[in-house]
């Protein structure tokens, strides 16, 4: 689609990508091998889906996504909303830690936060 991706993220174990568009209302799941479109996470009404950061959180089950200065929780299986945390500042990048024990965001307002997660 024009406009490129906004945010591109693999699950820990290298078997998935999920790639957010700019312009377009939807998470795309693809197989990392083979390049096959696994899935299309539609719009939510509680969680829309255009210009995100994501990032697979442990277990690759949840993405986070970014909103603005929210983050918000993903079930890419049933692609419902798990459900928010309120940062400080618009977020800018979001990552998990290498080890799976943080979720962090970088802020327009240059703060860097970080969140526990549990195993």
């Amino acid at each position: 689609s024009n406009g490129g991706l906004s945010g591109i993220a693999f699950t820990s174990d290298g078997k998935t990508i999920a790639a957010a568009s700019t312009v377009t209302p939807w998470i795309t799941l693809v197989a990392a091998e083979t390049g096959k479109v696994i899935k299309k996470i539609e719009k939510k009404r509680a969680h829309p889906l255009v210009k995100r950061k994501i990032a697979f959180l442990p277990g690759n089950r949840i993405l986070a996504t970014t909103d603005g200065d929210k983050i918000g929780f993903l079930d890419i299986q049933t692609g419902k909303s798990l459900g928010k945390v309120v940062a400080d500042g618009v977020v800018r990048d979001l990552a998990v830690s290498p080890d799976g024990r943080w979720l962090v965001a970088g802020t327009r307002n240059r703060t860097v936060l970080a969140w526990p997660l549990k195993n």
